[in-house]
């Protein structure tokens, strides 16, 4: 049975300098919301991150440790969007997201996109 690890690794306030991160995610997507130049970087970013979350769930597919809930392509922007999310939640100090608690929501529902047992 395949993990959520690399999911939990790259989207989860699981290191020291994450919130020193977020806050400079959250200021680089303000200038880009202001600049076309930063939001044409800012998309190759996302696409740069899109391929080895969509090729960790492509072999997954294949070995048959998942049975996704959706496409692909739904399932590896559904875990970007919860890693900005944690970030954002991070970078203004959320008190109820807190990084166990983001850890759990996160893998609870990587799990469910994914059809892995809860």
């Amino acid at each position: 049975d395949r993990d959520v690890t690399g999911v939990q690794t790259c989207a989860l306030p699981i290191y020291p300098k994450f919130a020193a991160r977020a806050y400079g995610w959250l200021e680089f997507c303000t200038a880009a919301s202001r600049d076309s130049r930063l939001r044409s970087e800012m998309a190759g970013f996302y696409e740069h991150w899109r391929e080895p979350l969509r090729s960790a769930v492509e072999d997954g597919i294949a070995a048959g440790d998942f049975a996704p809930v959706t496409s692909v392509a739904d399932v590896v922007d559904t875990f970007l969007l919860m890693i900005d999310g944690s970030e954002l939640a991070e970078a203004v100090r959320e008190p109820t997201l807190r990084p166990q608690r983001v850890r759990d929501l996160v893998t609870a529902q990587a799990r469910q996109i994914l059809g892995l047992p809860r």
